[in-house]
């Protein structure tokens, strides 16, 4: 029987660095042994980068940010964090189009400001962001 952690919504951290640490922290997760894999998810965008947050994400007047992966840069976080712990793998990540389906859906039915109202990510270039590493 294989090993499979399950990560979501963890790579979000402002800074480069601390991306890249817990990158290889999720990674150590994995037992070297063809098969153990991690599987989750992340809310990213198609255009990665900083997001400044808004209330109720911060308080009023406070600037927050955090950091928005896109398919390819949340690749490139498990890719090189296996080359530092020494682990050879395949990493798979995609959009989840259907929540795309279903976010245009309810806009439909219930108006514009429904996403805004009822996501904490919202836009037509946002994403959820589906992953594997698995260990070959």
């Amino acid at each position: 029987m294989g090993y499979h952690p399950h990560c979501h919504v963890f790579a979000h951290l402002r800074t480069s660095r601390a991306r890249n640490c817990i990158g290889v922290n999720i990674v150590k997760l994995l037992r070297a042994t063809p098969g153990s894999s991690i599987v989750g998810t992340q809310t990213g965008s198609l255009d990665a980068g900083e997001l400044i947050l808004k209330p109720p994400f911060c308080n009023p007047g406070e600037h927050k940010t955090i950091y928005r992966h896109s398919k390819e840069t949340m690749k490139d976080l498990f890719e090189k964090a296996t080359k530092v712990v020494g682990l050879t793998v395949n990493v798979w990540t995609e959009y989840d189009e259907d929540d795309v389906k279903r976010r245009a859906e309810g806009q439909k039915q219930t108006g514009e400001e429904w996403e805004q109202k009822a996501r904490f990510f919202a836009g037509e270039r946002e994403r959820r962001i589906f992953f594997r590493v698995e260990v070959i």
